[in-house]
């Protein structure tokens, strides 16, 4: 498991739906966690424990930490080795240790039997849509975590609401990611307004600030990330909105996706990375955007 709760999600839906085909457990190794490094992203957490779902935590060494983190290390580093040596000599057979970089979609994957270990991100609906309905009810908090949220969660659940998630912190921190323009946010808005009746506006945003200065959106307007500050909470809200318009971020993407609204409307983003580095149909974009969403250029035409 690593990432932020996003992707952790993509990668407990796959997990999820390989133990129910199974019949087995799932466990999650959250050792990345304990041991991350990378100071241009901001410092994530393990998140699943929040909510109603079905796994166990392959717990970390608890040797002292700088021989821990040389083992993980060294570890993780053989382990790819290998899979790229075998995957190279066994062209069409997949191992016990697997690792994908890319989000394309591999049929085999959900052929495999018990006792295999993951490591991708696995971002593709194609490998859990069959048992969606179990996950809308399994990505929800705890009750006891939304006690203090019912007031607000009756108000969007009986209006006509909008998501509007504005991602920028660690977008703006590397050279692969992009953040979504004025420009996106601005037509995006202004798609929606075409399509809802009296829309309300539930903003969440890292960077409210920037939300304020830069957008015009209709009243009324609630920026919930100023009154709720737990991801996980966040998610869940933007979830039980009716529409949605996502930023490049597989957060909003599971806010929008997790919706069970029939008749939702979607907007995404048709970038998602900084073409100069990051090919975007290799990687496997393609299947990332459900075909009933619109997508929407970052970019003035």
């Amino acid at each position: 498991m690593k990432g932020g709760l996003g992707n952790q999600l993509f990668q407990y839906a796959l997990g999820r739906h390989l133990s129910i085909l199974n019949k087995t457990k799932l466990r999650i190794d959250i050792s990345f966690y304990y041991f991350q490094t990378d100071k241009l992203l901001d410092h994530r957490t393990p998140c699943l424990q929040y909510f109603n779902l079905a796994f166990e935590t392959k717990k970390h060494s608890k040797i002292l930490y700088p021989i821990s983190l040389l083992f993980y290390r060294l570890k993780s580093l053989l382990i790819r080795k290998y899979c790229r040596i075998r995957e190279q000599i066994f062209t069409d057979k997949l191992g016990k240790y697997i690792i994908r970089e890319d989000f394309n979609f591999d049929p085999r994957i959900l052929q495999l039997k018990d006792n295999v270990n993951l490591d991708g991100y696995w971002q593709n609906e194609k490998y859990f849509i069959e048992i969606q309905d179990i996950l809308r009810q399994e990505i929800r908090p705890k009750e006891e975590l939304l006690k203090d949220h019912i007031e607000l969660i009756n108000r969007i659940q009986n209006c006509n609401s909008v998501s509007l998630h504005v991602r920028r912190s660690d977008k703006t921190r590397t050279k692969i990611h992009i953040t979504c323009k004025k420009y996106y946010y601005d037509t995006a808005i202004e798609r929606i307004c075409t399509k809802v009746s009296k829309p309300n506006f539930y903003v969440f945003s890292d960077d409210i600030e920037w939300v304020k200065q830069k957008l015009k959106i209709p009243e009324p307007v609630h920026f919930v990330s100023e009154i709720i500050k737990k991801d996980y909470l966040e998610l869940y809200l933007m979830s039980l909105c009716k529409y949605h318009i996502i930023s490049n971020s597989s957060f909003s993407w599971w806010g929008a996706w997790l919706s069970a609204n029939p008749n939702k409307v979607v907007i995404s983003p048709k970038e998602w990375y900084n073409s100069k580095y990051i090919n975007e149909d290799k990687l496997g974009l393609k299947d990332l955007i459900p075909v009933d969403w619109i997508r929407i250029s970052n970019w003035a035409e």
